[in-house]
């Protein structure tokens, strides 16, 4: 029988003929859109423009942190149970905020949950907050979410707190149409005024217990009720981003930090919520003295590790270095399918003088598999050229590596660099609150691999004249 492709090879008298197969359009770089993708501060919202710049680096961390996440809510359900909580940490600018926003799709689109994400530090005080200011917050964004499908509640406690608030605060009445508008501007106030949340907290103390369990039975349990009338929605799942950027200092006349006392000594409360509830939270509270107390209080934390692109014993490790050139050349080549063809010599000459795959390379290793480094050092080069030459990528890790060099580092803290260096994995008890600032500065960068987690120098340090010298007097 001949094939359908033979009989389109047949011309008007029957004859065979070649056919010349027709040469794929040159792709020509976009390069605005390119460098506006390539924004270091700006997470993926996982829309579907973001969706082709999104690499799943999830085989390579050494877990898959969202995933879980993602069963337990889903097999939770299923046994009939609406609520439960979560807490997801790593470095800032690792990709918590891509993977939580990967989330939220993924529930939302394939698994049928209504999803309410927001970022906490557009509405909270990173400076000072405390555990009323963020159930307020979420009795407003669940209300705001609530009303975009057309679902609105009058809760009676709310309704009497907005008129006592109202009073205490002397707020004009004409806020008081609806519930969420009442929270918006309780949430400025919040903010913006010392004075009003000092009288706020006054007057809730003693009633958070009560602020809970109307927060429970009047809004969450009665949305989950009618998202399930509707035969639309499993359930309702609730994301609060960044809460993890509250600002960890002594609270006055405590020993207690502003991180501990919300996370630890009132974390238990942020557990009470009755509907799917994922936080983020400090990355040094699992390496603090308080760790174990941590994990007592909240239960299992997710940790978003770094990608690798060294194994623990130094060698390259290809499966991540190749995942982080993937990452770059999708946010200049977004619409390039299969992914392999990213790297053709045509398109990368685009990117890198001469089509030099090494400059790609050590751009994806000086950033340790840190996304937000990887895109700064990046937009920084073609702010000075495109395509980028070697020398080009030089220059802007030199001042990379000057800037974190000069960040307040002592000789001891040398020498603790170095032994991370040597051991990847020892942290001894005297060193623990040195290992919390280390994470914070990104001075350290956490991976995992199949013995655990590890950690490695920033590879940025590493070049340091600093470093190298005292890693010769050690060494």
């Amino acid at each position: 029988m001949m094939s359908q492709e033979s009989r389109q090879n047949l011309n008007e008298f029957g004859e065979f003929h070649q056919v010349k197969p027709l040469s794929s359009p040159k792709r020509q770089l976009d390069f605005d859109r390119f460098y506006l993708a390539c924004a270091p501060l700006e997470p993926l919202q996982m829309t579907p423009e973001d969706e082709q710049y999104y690499i799943n680096c999830a085989d390579v961390r050494g877990g898959k942190s969202i995933d879980s996440i993602k069963n337990n809510i889903k097999r939770s359900q299923n046994a009939g149970k609406n609520s439960t909580a979560h807490f997801f940490t790593g470095h800032i600018g690792g990709g918590k905020s891509t993977e939580l926003n990967r989330l939220k799709n993924e529930l939302l689109e394939e698994e049928g949950y209504y999803v309410i994400y927001f970022t906490s530090d557009e509405d909270l005080n990173i400076d000072d907050v405390d555990i009323p200011d963020i159930l307020l917050l979420i009795a407003r964004q669940v209300s705001v979410g609530l009303e975009k499908i057309e679902i609105s509640l009058s809760p009676p406690f709310f309704v009497r707190l907005r008129e006592e608030i109202s009073n205490l605060l002397q707020m004009p009445d004409e806020i008081n149409v609806k519930l969420s508008v009442f929270f918006a501007e309780i949430s400025s106030k919040l903010k913006t005024s010392p004075v009003a949340r000092n009288q706020l907290r006054q007057y809730l103390s003693g009633r958070t217990d009560k602020l809970i369990d109307s927060l429970n039975q009047e809004i969450l349990q009665p949305a989950i009720e009618q998202l399930q009338k509707q035969k639309k929605w499993k359930g309702l799942v609730v994301i609060v981003d960044n809460l993890e950027r509250i600002v960890d200092q002594k609270l006055p006349n405590s020993n207690c930090s502003q991180q501990e006392y919300i996370f630890i000594k009132r974390g238990e409360t942020l557990t009470k919520l009755h509907c799917h509830v994922v936080y983020t939270i400090p990355l040094a509270l699992l390496y603090s003295s308080k760790s174990n107390e941590t994990l007592n209080r909240l239960g299992k934390v997710s940790i978003l590790p770094m990608i690798p692109t060294l194994l623990r014993d130094g060698t390259q490790y290809s499966d991540g270095l190749d995942l982080l050139r993937q990452m770059v050349m999708a946010r200049a080549f977004p619409d390039v399918h299969p992914v392999e063809e990213r790297l053709a010599p045509e398109l990368v000459q685009q990117i890198f003088k001469d089509g030099d795959k090494t400059v790609l390379d050590r751009l994806c290793q000086i950033s340790g598999g840190h996304f937000r480094t990887l895109l700064r050092v990046l937009q920084s080069c073609l702010s000075d050229e495109c395509p980028i030459s070697s020398a080009s990528l030089e220059r802007v890790i030199q001042d990379e590596r000057d800037g974190m060099a000069y960040g307040g580092f002592t000789s001891s803290d040398w020498e603790m660099l170095r032994k991370v260096e040597q051991e990847k994995d020892t942290i001894s008890i005297g060193d623990i609150e040195n290992y919390q600032h280390f994470l914070s500065q990104l001075w350290l960068l956490e991976y995992k691999d199949p013995q655990g987690k590890w950690f490695g120098v920033n590879p940025l340090l590493k070049e340091t004249t600093q470093f190298k010298s005292k890693s010769s007097q050690l060494g």
